[in-house]
């Protein structure tokens, strides 16, 4: 043997194209460790077959022999031969192999690695598209209007103007000039946190095609945007949005007008008409829900033509001149009620978004969770306040008492 197996190295050597020493040296010795560990397992490949023989011997089997041929013993299950397999020492029992179309049966698969608590779940994978199937929400139109604030502690106290100056004209070289006294109002803006988590098993992440950890994220990025909204619009704690602000401008619909489907186009007059000086008016916007803005748009006069647009189709971008902005946080068509507020006007570039925290998303598996039940958890966490810092420049519409 030491001969062949010299020999078959320096072919070897030849085929590599070896000439460096160092490199020859280091090349044979590793050819001699292949070379012992698939003499190792050609030993072990032998061994294992006299065992078999052996055993087969040993346990009267019809024909022995048929024990070392591994592969005929491949072909025979593969065939559910009964007889075969049972004669080359096959486990099981023979109603079991000749009932070969039942293997993988609840029935015979016994009791399931795992379970639910009502009908098990077995240890076959189930199959996800790759996407999951909802309706995307769109962004916040409101988030980029808003003025944002860097904050960094939790609390910003927030000057407000309450008086401003006049100029006095001065008629005489020898008059005085007058001083003037500007006073400010203070407000606070608070940061609070919210957050929240969703855990998950390792098996969901490991055996789905499904991004679920950037659907996760798209998720947490959507319920931001939808609490971002309501904070600034109808929220009454922590934050109290406009719709729930005792210091906007209330405007009450006509006696009798007690749902939102009474909107017309002279109400959006009074809203306008409410905000009483040209810096309350310049800039303002229109915020409504969708299905609001639907109820004007179809909105006719006498004649059946439409008042606020030519074609229900086509909306414009603009109510009387001013533009809008639309949110789904805003009541909708189906929360219509008497004394109910549902749309606003006013300056939204007023409105402020305190940022302690931005948006964080995290990933966490070296928990003792992940240790003893095998969860991961996905989580969201951002520090924010909100503050309706000039409540006057705004003006709320509401349908009138029952």
């Amino acid at each position: 043997m030491p001969k062949p197996r010299r020999k078959s190295i320096i072919h070897a050597i030849e085929l590599a194209d070896l000439k460096d020493n160092d490199q020859m040296r280091k090349y044979i010795a590793e050819m001699e460790i292949a070379t012992d560990n698939q003499a190792e397992a050609l030993a072990s490949l032998n061994l294992a077959w006299k065992d078999g023989y052996a055993a087969s011997k040993a346990t009267n089997v019809k024909d022995p022999a048929l024990m070392g041929r591994f592969g005929d013993f491949l072909k025979a299950t593969a065939r559910r031969d009964a007889e075969k397999i049972s004669n080359m020492g096959g486990a099981g029992s023979l109603p079991q192999i000749q009932a070969g179309a039942e293997y993988g049966s609840k029935t015979v698969l016994g009791t399931p690695l795992t379970s639910d608590a009502v009908t098990g779940s077995y240890t076959v994978p189930v199959e996800f598209m790759r996407e999951v199937q909802r309706l995307a929400e769109e962004s916040s139109e409101l988030m980029p209007l808003v003025k944002t604030v860097p904050m960094t502690s939790r609390t910003m106290s927030v000057p407000i103007k309450n008086a401003g100056m006049s100029l006095t004209w001065i008629t005489s070289q020898a008059g005085d000039v007058a001083e003037a006294n500007p006073t400010f109002q203070q407000d606070t803006l608070t940061a609070y946190t919210g957050a929240m988590y969703v855990p998950v098993t390792e098996e969901i992440v490991e055996d789905n095609a499904v991004a679920l950890g950037q659907y996760i994220m798209e998720l947490f990025v959507e319920a931001w945007t939808e609490a971002f909204d309501k904070a600034l619009l109808v929220d009454s704690s922590p934050f109290t949005g406009l719709l729930s602000d005792t210091g906007v401008n209330e405007v009450s619909m006509s006696a009798g007008e007690t749902q939102f489907d009474n909107l017309d186009l002279q109400h959006i007059d009074s809203l306008i008409q409410a905000l009483d000086s040209r810096a309350k008016r310049k800039g303002a916007r229109l915020i409504l829900h969708p299905t609001i803005l639907d109820i004007l748009a179809n909105v006719k006069d006498a004649n059946g033509n439409f008042k606020w647009q030519q074609s229900a189709a086509m909306p414009p971008s603009r109510i009387r001149g001013y533009q809008f902005v639309q949110s789904d946080q805003m009541p909708d068509s189906g929360d219509t009620a008497a004394e109910t507020p549902f749309l606003a006007m006013g300056r939204v570039d007023t409105l402020m978004f305190g940022d302690r925290v931005s948006l964080e998303l995290k990933y966490y598996e070296n928990t003792i969770q992940n240790v003893e039940n095998c969860e991961s958890f996905f989580r969201c966490r951002v520090r924010a306040g909100f503050l309706i810092a000039q409540p006057a420049n705004f003006a709320v519409l509401k349908t009138a008492g029952a």
